[in-house]
């Protein structure tokens, strides 16, 4: 191997190796937590409030006009569980939804998916909307009885450091420099 093909190959080696490769989590982060109804005919908004997302049941909070539903969201995952006596339904408005805003993983990180475990009827991944740091849970027309629930796990996909990347074609040009400079020169 030549000493051109090696530095080119530390040079990858190390661009690679520097991008950090965590587990994102919204621990010790504050979530902005919304139910509301926007139906053409009715518009109704329960009122946003923030939540500190905690690992285990620390953070589990209600919401208005749910006295059996509880939500926890944890590290990487959110979970609606409609518990004794369920959450009701169905739900008449087709906009009636719970919006989480301001996702902020650590490290930094972005929603570029969801997966979901439910046993609610009907429930599927269209009643889901997500973007980079947010996501809308729709439940407009379905029911949730008693012992029902739902689970969204977040999928993430870390926003790459600039830093690394930049040295690949840095140290590209200085080898390219390096080896122009060694060629020797044609006699006039």
């Amino acid at each position: 191997m030549s000493n051109l093909s090696k530095c080119a190959f530390l040079i990858i080696a190390s661009a690679i190796s520097a991008t950090p490769a965590y587990a994102q989590s919204l621990v010790g982060t504050q979530v902005t937590v919304n139910r509301v109804v926007d139906a053409p005919t009715y518009q109704w908004e329960w009122g946003a409030f923030a939540v500190t997302v905690t690992e285990g049941p620390s953070d589990i909070f209600s919401l208005s006009g749910f006295p059996n539903l509880f939500v926890d969201i944890d590290s990487s995952s959110i979970l609606f569980d409609f518990g004794t006596g369920g959450g009701g339904g169905p739900w008449a408005m087709t906009e009636h939804y719970v919006s989480f805003e301001g996702f902020s993983f650590q490290p930094e990180a972005i929603l570029t998916g969801v997966a979901i475990t439910t046993n609610v009827p009907g429930l599927t991944l269209g009643n889901l909307d997500f973007g980079p740091n947010s996501l809308r849970f729709n439940y407009g027309g379905l029911s949730t009885p008693e012992n029902t629930f739902l689970k969204i796990q977040l999928i993430t996909t870390v926003v790459p450091e600039p830093s690394p990347w930049l040295l690949f074609p840095v140290g590209a040009a200085l080898l390219m420099l390096r080896r122009d400079s060694r060629r020797p020169v044609a006699a006039v």
